[in-house]
């Protein structure tokens, strides 16, 4: 089964890079703008990993993550920026992300961040089978 990823920036170019970047490596995208968008995204699918951008249209990433995880506890979430300061970091890091991203220039880390998630995300569905 693909891992699903939901992709939340305002940026759609730098949204669009990365949804082909992964897409290329198997994984099914969906590309959002907007807190709003995002949610109605995950009312309608669980997403394995989101990669949350800290300036959406409507509002600050790490507003929209205890939302995302509200609705859907499991999805692990990574979280970009490129307006980096220690503030927004501790901001982010206090929702309960997986992994905080520097954007400029960073596309191969937020690959491998996908892919660790994913991996985790899999290792604990796998743990709730057996364990029941």
């Amino acid at each position: 089964m693909n891992a699903s990823v939901l992709i939340a920036d305002a940026d759609v170019h730098a949204a669009r890079d990365l949804e082909r970047e992964l897409a290329s490596r198997g994984y099914s995208c969906v590309t959002v703008t907007s807190g709003r968008e995002a949610l109605a995204a995950t009312r309608k699918r669980r997403f394995d990993v989101a990669v949350v951008d800290m300036s959406l249209r409507d509002l600050r990433g790490y507003q929209l993550i205890p939302l995302l995880k509200d609705m859907c506890a499991g999805t692990k979430i990574i979280f970009s920026t490129s307006e980096h300061s220690e503030r927004i970091e501790k901001t982010a890091r206090e929702t309960g992300i997986v992994f905080y991203a520097i954007k400029a220039n960073n596309m191969l880390e937020i690959l491998c961040a996908v892919s660790t998630a994913v991996k985790a995300k899999r290792r604990e569905e796998e743990a709730e089978r057996v364990i029941g």
